[in-house]
């Protein structure tokens, strides 16, 4: 199995068993319903910060936008998959960007 693979269905595992179980979220915004409102938000939040401030989301953003939408952070790990990969991380940087699926993923959620 790919290495990146792994780490993403481990990062997976753990946000379903934190939210399964209970997690450390108190003090947190109630979450944005539904599966596609949520991936909505997370790719229009990314994409709002690479167009207006033209740089990449950074960690503390990201865990903030996760929130925002009722995920865990590492939940994420899907949208870098080979399956997904509706963002990107920039070496060196660890900022995330929105990549061309990734908008092309936000402007068939806009139209749903």
């Amino acid at each position: 199995m790919d290495e990146k693979f792994e780490r993403a269905l481990a990062a997976g595992a753990r946000a379903f068993a934190d939210t399964y179980f209970g997690d450390s979220t108190e003090g947190v915004q109630a979450p944005v319903s539904g599966y596609t409102t949520r991936m909505r938000h997370v790719l229009a939040a990314v994409a709002e910060i690479n167009d207006e401030h033209r740089r990449g989301a950074t960690r503390k953003e990201m865990r903030t936008i996760a929130a925002a939408a009722g995920m865990d952070p590492r939940g994420m790990a899907g949208y870098y998959t080979g399956a997904s990969q509706l963002l990107e991380k920039t070496s060196g940087q660890d900022a995330r960007w929105i990549t061309k699926q990734g908008r092309q993923r936000l402007k068939e959620l806009g139209r749903s």
